[in-house]
């Protein structure tokens, strides 16, 4: 986990959540995965080296809101020990974000509330998903820019594919920043535009969605056998380009 984190810290710049450091990125990473519906890989090297991780869920706002919960201490507290010991992050948590979680905190606690990640099927684009659908996610993608051209970021993509299908999920979406060599990967790899995006901080992203519908019967678009592993257990070697997803809110 800490491997992950640190990785994701060093390719990751654009996403809010890296700008906070191991303090906020740890427990991040340990209450995402350990939440129901948690897509949480990693891709490792012969030596057990962490070169790429990926986070995602088959269940966004069930996912989100059981991570809140069941992580709010330690999430808490890794966000406060970033806000005082990274300037930029504090104003930048200040400025953006802070009046906006408080809300999201008061309606997680409250009687039949959600949380602030929750779709509840309509995109951030305020595009609404085909009723009855169900839209997994890809939030966060890295690889080692060391292992550039070697398919970690593939097979981790490719993993993640998988389990979202495994869960039922009709489709899947992620957003990265736009015009970037990211989205030429996902591109090439089938995924489709799905509209823009802006953080809360003002970047600019582009979302993708891929349909699972075809995929989950068998049409060989993705790579099975992805040689990926849950994060926190052994996988053998392989890279991709740093592929970031997410535009963090």
């Amino acid at each position: 986990m800490l491997a992950a984190a640190a990785l994701h810290e060093q390719l990751a710049t654009l996403q809010f959540i890296a700008r906070g450091g191991p303090a906020l990125l740890v427990p991040y990473y340990r209450a995402w995965a350990a939440a129901p519906g948690a897509i949480a890989l990693v891709a490792m090297d012969d030596d057990g080296l962490v070169v790429g991780a990926l986070l995602g869920s088959s269940d966004p706002g069930s996912h989100h809101r059981a991570m809140l919960r069941r992580g709010a201490p330690a999430l808490a507290r890794g966000l406060a020990i970033a806000a005082l010991t990274v300037g930029t992050f504090r104003r930048e948590l200040v400025r953006t974000r802070l009046l906006r979680y408080a809300r999201g905190v008061v309606r997680l606690v409250a009687p039949g509330g959600h949380s602030p990640g929750e779709a509840t099927a309509t995109r951030q684009d305020g595009v609404a998903a085909a009723p009855g659908e169900r839209v997994g996610e890809i939030t966060h993608v890295v690889v080692d820019a060391n292992r550039r051209g070697s398919g970690a970021g593939r097979l981790l993509v490719a993993a993640a594919l998988e389990q979202a299908a495994a869960a039922g999920c009709d489709a899947v979406e992620l957003v990265t920043e736009a015009g970037s060599s990211a989205a030429e990967f996902y591109e090439h790899l089938g995924w489709a535009p799905a509209g823009a995006v802006e953080s809360a901080s003002g970047e600019a992203f582009a979302r993708y969605r891929f349909s699972l519908r075809p995929f989950a019967e068998g049409d060989g678009r993705v790579a099975s056998s992805p040689r990926t592993a849950a994060a926190g257990e052994p996988a053998p070697r392989d890279g991709h380009p740093e592929v970031p997803a997410g535009a963090d809110g």
